[in-house]
């Protein structure tokens, strides 16, 4: 039996330790490769069905680059800070964020996207966009929880 006391997200044994990873700037690029990932590939650099597996391959996997899974070109320099961004080591990430803002910038196809092209997407695309996502419902990721009344529930 659970202990009520004892929050779901916690290790059953009271001498388990909670591994704390601390966040730093570095982690913060890596959440930014993550997010690039997903703009360039349309899906995150790790798949999975549940969050151990997605957590396994994270540790243990290279992600796929978004060309190979895209089967496309992406501009090689973007590609490759992108992945840099989600390099195990933090070392290999670049050094800072003013750094991957000018590695950014120093790409081959920087700033061919300006505001009113990007708007302009927006405008040809954003109803085709909201109509899926209705039809999709709520994004569920499996192995996640979800708040429901005050009470954590297991998602999908």
């Amino acid at each position: 039996m659970r202990s009520r006391l004892r929050p779901p997200w916690r290790p059953p044994c009271p001498s388990a330790p909670l591994r704390a990873i601390p966040r730093t700037s570095s982690s913060d690029l890596y959440s930014l490769g993550a997010l690039g990932y997903f703009l360039l590939a349309g899906s995150p650099p790790f798949p999975g069905k549940n969050l151990l597996e997605i957590g396994m391959r994270q540790l243990h996997e290279a992600p796929v680059p978004p060309s190979q899974r895209l089967e496309r070109a992406v501009p090689a320099d973007l590609e490759a800070l992108v992945l840099r961004c989600l390099a195990k080591a933090p070392a290999e990430r670049p050094a800072s964020a003013r750094a991957l803002r000018a590695e950014l910038d120093a790409c081959q196809d920087a700033g061919k996207w300006t505001a009113e092209l990007c708007a302009a997407w927006w405008q040809q695309h954003a109803g085709g966009i909201a109509l899926r996502q209705r039809a999709r419902g709520p994004l569920q990721v499996p192995g996640s929880v979800r708040l429901d009344r005050g009470r954590l529930r297991p998602n999908g």
